[in-house]
């Protein structure tokens, strides 16, 4: 069951940090609707956890900046491994979001891609 301060995931992409639920129903960013219930794909405390391979992250530490595509299961642990010790989590840009407001010029045989 989501609660109150946790982040969830929808099954469009989007992100955001429920502070109000409404009816059992209807998750709550301030004022901003995020998503119903049913939209939901993943919750947590920790945004961290929300993270998948597909998406682009933005993360900053004292001496760099990066934003990285994370392309593997086995890069997706190192950078939560990384966001764990301390790297600073800025932003992401989930997977669905990206291929929503893109234009591709070459798409490449992939199961994420198939309709």
């Amino acid at each position: 069951m989501v609660e109150v301060g946790e982040y969830v995931r929808s099954k469009i992409g989007s992100i955001g940090k429920v502070t109000k639920i409404e009816e059992d129903k209807f998750l709550y960013e301030n004022r901003t609707l995020i998503t119903w219930v049913g939209n939901v794909i993943k919750h947590s405390k920790n945004i961290i956890d929300l993270i998948e391979v597909g998406d682009i992250v933005h993360t900053r530490d004292v001496l760099n900046e990066d934003i990285t595509y994370i392309w593997s299961k086995e890069y997706l642990k190192a950078i939560k491994e990384d966001l764990n010790n301390g790297i600073k989590l800025v932003d992401i840009l989930t997977f669905e979001q990206y291929t929503n407001n893109c234009y591709t010029v070459e798409r490449k045989e992939d199961e994420r891609y198939k309709i």
